[in-house]
């Protein structure tokens, strides 16, 4: 979380390995490393070792946001291809909240499949 006590990759990283427990893993969430203005590449291969689940949702940089993709910052074109560079084999999980799901949901689905995405998600 951007605003939480671990905000970064290398800061949860840090925690869990002093922690030495195995079983801990991750779920990165591409909005909350955005808005802790972390470079998304540099997150996603620190915790590649502990990776379990990758969270997708846009946001804008003034206010926090689980919000449909398109609608904010976050540069997920850049984000598939590291996936694959760090072995990810996972599905992602769209977390949005938003007023209109029914159309918002696959609108954003839509998005990401039209910016490399696809591929995952059918793996």
């Amino acid at each position: 979380m951007p605003f939480a006590f671990l905000p970064t990759a290398d800061e949860m990283m840090e925690a869990i390995e002093r922690h030495g427990d195995p079983r801990l893993g991750v779920v990165y969430d591409i909005a909350n490393g955005v808005f802790a203005r972390e470079d998304l590449a540099h997150g996603l291969q620190r915790v590649r070792g502990r990776l379990k689940l990758v969270h997708l949702s846009d946001t804008p940089l003034a206010v926090y946001r689980h919000a449909p993709v398109g609608t904010g910052v976050v540069p997920f074109a850049a984000v598939p291809p590291v996936l694959e560079q760090i072995g990810y084999e996972g599905l992602p999980m769209l977390e949005i909240i938003c007023d209109q799901p029914d159309t918002e949901i696959p609108a954003s689905v839509e998005a990401l499949e039209a910016m490399g995405w696809g591929r995952i998600a059918r793996r």
